[in-house]
């Protein structure tokens, strides 16, 4: 599958790069400021000639952002988003009913309302971790900390 990226200063965009390509996908990435999530008519415009030029399968992002699922819609293009903060104000717009959607929430309950509310785009899904990079790391202890200073 060939994927875009929205690349922001996100957590995971490192692990996630790395599963993508762990798991046979390509992918390029879009940079993103997100100086305004909900409505950005430069980078509805530059997202706009970027999908119509790399011809993704999928647009990808941590975090929701309207202004990606509008771009999407417009597009036809399906926006999966992997909400990893919570409360996530974002999340509270009209845009989350676009049929592009696939949103992932880590906040069980906070699924459950937007399902009450019969929005099925919003599904829900445990947070993660890259356990191989996690697991190489060396644990400090107090000890070792006391020595230090």
């Amino acid at each position: 599958m060939k994927i875009l990226l929205i690349e922001w200063t996100s957590f995971g965009n490192e692990d996630i790069k790395e599963a993508f390509t762990a798991e046979g996908h390509t992918f390029s990435c879009f940079p993103f400021s997100n100086r305004d999530g909900r409505k950005d008519t430069e980078i509805s415009k530059e997202l706009s000639s970027v999908l119509r030029r790399e011809t993704p399968d999928v647009v990808f992002s941590f975090n929701y952002f309207p202004v990606i699922s509008q771009v999407c819609k417009a597009q036809d293009i399906k926006y999966i988003s992997w909400i990893y903060d919570s409360p996530y104000v974002m999340l509270y717009s009209y845009t989350a009913l676009n049929p592009c959607n696939v949103i992932y929430v880590f906040d069980r309950e906070l699924y459950l309302e937007f399902h009450r509310a019969g929005i099925h785009t919003v599904h829900y899904m445990p947070m993660a971790a890259n356990v191989e990079r996690l697991d190489k790391l060396s644990c400090q202890t107090d000890a070792d900390a006391a020595s230090l200073t």
